[in-house]
């Protein structure tokens, strides 16, 4: 358990000492860019964030280049302790990313509202169209930590969803992560030995213990929207099923024991 007055900054190791600030300057940066950056464009970037501009801009940039991606360098780190990753020759945050970067300057919000939107569409275009052959063979696919056994034409129907909601209800999303996301820093967790993966499953496991009404609805209106029947349901959405029911499950729970107590005084 750590001093709750303690700044959220001090309990991610990625964010202390000097390599600190590139960090979080890279993260940031990404994080306003909207979409993934080569090296020197990030290179570049921070240098026009610099207060003390010493040398020109190209010899400036260089200079940081050189540290950003030599073998140990920033991006290397960062990479490694899954925040970035590195996709054609470009390199894009992680759902982890996201998160630490919101946790360092919530005033990103909207701009990582803007770039979850545009993740999920990316990923929406390069799903097969529903009228191709193979838009009905099952296949598994995991999202964000959450596994599904779907079909193509089934997660088409998904994604539209998720994009539909983050544009609808971004905001309250990205207040979740953000909230609980600190809540287990401030309980132990060390974000830089989780993956986004692992962080997914901590919250979804935090989710069933601390419920929050209006979450449910947003889970439940995500699979009404996906699926046509409770078969469906359960076999297409199977971990925001499970949180559902066992959220539902706890609630019934103590209304029992509650409903009890009451008839035997």
């Amino acid at each position: 358990m750590t001093n709750k007055n303690e700044s959220i900054m001090d309990l991610i190791p990625i964010f202390k000492g000097k390599k600190g600030l590139y960090n979080r300057l890279i993260l940031e940066i990404l994080a306003e860019a909207g979409e993934p950056l080569k090296p020197w464009e990030i290179a570049k970037r921070i240098y026009e964030k610099s207060l003390k501009k010493a040398t020109d801009w190209y010899h400036g940039t260089q200079k940081i280049y050189g540290t950003i991606i030599r073998k140990g360098g920033r991006l290397e780190e960062l990479n490694k302790k899954d925040y970035i990753r590195f996709r054609e020759g470009k390199w894009d945050l992680t759902g982890k990313g996201l998160i630490a970067v919101l946790l360092a300057n919530p005033n990103l919000k909207s701009k990582v509202k803007v770039e979850t939107r545009r993740i999920f569409q990316m990923m929406f275009q390069l799903l097969p169209k529903e009228n191709e052959m193979i838009a009905d063979i099952p296949i598994q696919v995991g999202i964000f930590g959450i596994k599904l056994k779907t079909s193509v034409a089934k997660l088409r129907k998904l994604f539209e969803t998720a994009i539909n909601l983050i544009t609808e209800n971004g905001e309250y999303l990205i207040e979740f992560l953000i909230r609980e996301t600190e809540g287990l820093i401030r309980n132990g967790l060390d974000l830089d030995r989780i993956n986004t993966q692992d962080l997914t499953s901590m919250l979804c496991i935090k989710r069933l213990l601390f419920t929050d009404e209006q979450f449910i609805q947003l889970l439940q209106r995500a699979i009404n929207h996906t699926v046509e029947n409770k078969s469906e349901k359960e076999n297409d959405c199977a971990g925001l099923s499970f949180i559902l029911d066992l959220d539902r499950g706890l609630h019934e729970k103590h209304s029992t024991k509650s409903s009890q107590k009451s008839s035997l005084k």
